[in-house]
């Protein structure tokens, strides 16, 4: 991941700030079922059984599936973002690949209700099981879960450039329960001390996705700036920002929204007030004594 270089600052900021500045946490009775054993998944899940097997996969065979009540497109995106994150890399011939090892064939994910809201709280437990061969499975309660599990799965593929094929190492069969520990696992980033393009926000809400964290919350006014576009007062932006480029309008943030919505994350844009406000001074001057 590319930032800008004071964006790298605003990150660094942030993590110190979380534990004073974020909403109170709220933890998730410990449901582990097992010590989970060494997996190359980032964040470890809570409880998890392997085998020593290895097994091949091939992507331009690998089908994937969606098995739940009600279609959802959100879905359907998360398993085209898995397949690219997944085999990232051309791949050689598939007989070769299938020749000498056993195949993981696909996966299909079941999801109880793809209906469900993105919410503080909401069910984000999945239970993922790959079989020596054959088809791997993700059980989700929500999408939210199969996002993770969709992640999980993704981590546990591995390329090798030798033999140009993908396999999942010495781990087969598998299974993985997981749930996390906090509802409210999230990162601060401070927009308004340190301007952040959109294609930044993107790429960070991305990454975030990688380790299952569901909320960015976004710092958007200050005494510095005021980036956050308003169709009440456009003043505000168009006076108290760093300059006339470095603002969001109200659309780049409703697309920062969903983006984040779509993978799991909720993006909480944040404006201060009565303090952090001097920024307002610029297109306002008469709310501020002289003194």
């Amino acid at each position: 991941m590319t930032l800008l270089p004071r964006a790298m600052g605003s990150l660094l900021r942030s993590a110190l700030l979380l534990g004073c500045c974020a909403a109170p946490v709220t933890a998730i009775p410990d449901q582990r079922l097992s010590t989970p054993p060494p997996l190359p998944v980032w964040p470890l899940p809570r409880a998890a059984t392997t085998g020593a097997a290895s097994s091949a996969l091939l992507p331009e065979q690998f089908a994937l599936g969606i098995a739940t009540d009600t279609p959802s497109t959100a879905l359907e995106a998360a398993l085209e973002r898995f397949r690219l994150r997944a085999f990232p890399h051309p791949s050689g011939p598939p007989a070769a690949a299938a020749a000498s090892q056993t195949v993981v064939t696909g996966l299909t994910v079941h999801v109880f209700d793809s209906t469900v809201a993105l919410a503080l709280g909401v069910n984000e437990s999945y239970t993922l099981t790959v079989p020596v061969s054959g088809n791997a499975t993700i059980s989700a309660a929500t999408v939210f879960g199969a996002y993770h599990g969709l992640e999980t799965l993704s981590q546990l593929v591995q390329f090798s450039f030798d033999t140009e094929s993908y396999q999942i190492d010495e781990l087969l069969p598998l299974h993985i329960h997981d749930t996390p520990a906090f509802a409210h696992r999230g990162l601060l980033l401070d927009t308004a001390r340190h301007f952040q393009p959109v294609s930044s926000l993107l790429r960070v809400i991305d990454s975030l996705a990688m380790a299952k964290i569901n909320v960015l919350h976004l710092h958007m006014s200050e005494d510095q700036s005021f980036p956050a576009a308003s169709r009440v007062h456009p003043e505000l932006a168009a006076k108290g920002a760093w300059s006339h480029h470095e603002r969001y309008t109200w659309q780049e943030l409703r697309q920062v929204v969903g983006y984040g919505s779509a993978r799991g994350l909720r993006v909480i844009p944040e404006l201060d007030m009565p303090g952090h406000a001097t920024s307002w001074r610029e297109s306002h001057p008469e709310l501020f004594s002289t003194g």
